[in-house]
């Protein structure tokens, strides 16, 4: 549990990574944005906040969310971030960009609050770590979320970026993020 893995998208040869949460058995809520696994908080703190250029990323040129509201593109977008520690020990970062407007207006899907999910035998639940920003476990299959992964969907454990682009073609090199180029994931 705490480790970043690569997924296969069931029925494609599209991949993902994400981070694994929980293993068959376990038991999994979201209760006000703070992570329960096994009826325990899971203990978070905040440190310094995120911040990154507002403008389109990756192949699909999605903008980021920001906790700071709408930003024109090259503007600071900025998010709040924590550092949580699982029950087995291993820390890493997660965004908040909760917006309270937002969802309040008809924003995006809020899985801040969940159901209560028990991991069915054979599979196991992943979430991003950029959680406002990410389709992940939390959100069925059937409207492109991940769902819960079955074990022949797990292609293995991530531990370095090799390659990062924020443009829309591997081609255009000024969108290249060499800064990224085989930095450890943690």
């Amino acid at each position: 549990v705490g480790h970043v893995v690569v997924l296969r998208r069931s029925g494609t040869d599209l991949a993902s990574t994400h981070r694994l949460c929980c293993r068959p058995g376990d038991i999994m809520q979201m209760e006000g944005w703070a992570l329960q696994m096994n009826g325990t908080p899971v203990c978070r703190r905040q440190v310094e906040e995120c911040v990154e250029i507002f403008a389109p990323q990756c192949s699909q040129r999605n903008r980021p969310v920001c906790s700071n509201g709408a930003v024109g593109l090259g503007a600071d977008c900025i998010k709040a971030k924590y550092i949580e520690t699982l029950p087995n020990g291993v820390e890493h970062g997660v965004l908040d960009t909760y917006d309270q407007d937002a969802m309040r207006l008809g924003g995006r899907m809020n899985v801040d609050t969940t159901k209560v999910y028990t991991v069915p035998a054979g599979h196991f639940f992943f979430m991003g770590d950029n959680r406002d920003n990410s389709s992940d476990s939390r959100v069925p299959q059937t409207i492109v979320g991940v769902g819960c992964v079955p074990l022949k969907d797990v292609v293995g454990r991530a531990d370095r970026i090799l390659f990062s682009s924020a443009g829309a073609s591997i081609l255009a090199f000024w969108t290249w993020r060499s800064d990224r180029y085989f930095k450890a994931i943690d």
